[in-house]
């Protein structure tokens, strides 16, 4: 059961901090704030994996408050991946990215919930 929960956040936080990797460079023809959407797209996915993982855990705390453990867990890896990124060549860490992570966090544990409400998937 571990495997099934826990693996794919983890497999997923390797992926972010492997793509903060690259210096890549936002084309100017992009709107304002899309790299702020993007963080947000990628962070929800990340905040329901967590959520996930937490909600079916050992531990009756974790499973209590899985939604608070969730946004923790994803605002640290969000707050250390922009701190990685400043060290990455054309890349740095954004404040607004930053919010975005957070934000996408807050809504991916939450749509998870929603979800898992609604099916009413066992705990």
């Amino acid at each position: 059961m571990w495997v099934k929960y826990y693996i794919p956040s983890y497999l997923y936080a390797g992926l972010i901090f492997a793509l903060s990797s690259y210096s890549l460079v936002v084309p100017p023809s992009l709107p304002s704030f899309s790299d702020e959407w993007i963080h947000f797209f990628e962070y929800s996915i990340f905040g329901f994996l967590l959520a996930r993982s937490y909600s079916h855990a050992n531990t009756q705390l974790f499973k209590k408050y899985f939604i608070i453990f969730a946004f923790l867990t994803g605002v640290t890896c969000g707050l250390s991946d922009e701190y990685y990124q400043s060290f990455v060549p054309h890349r740095g860490a954004e404040f607004f990215d930053f919010i975005g992570d957070g934000l996408g966090i807050s809504a991916g544990a939450i749509f998870y919930k929603i979800i898992r409400n609604f099916y009413q998937i066992a705990e």
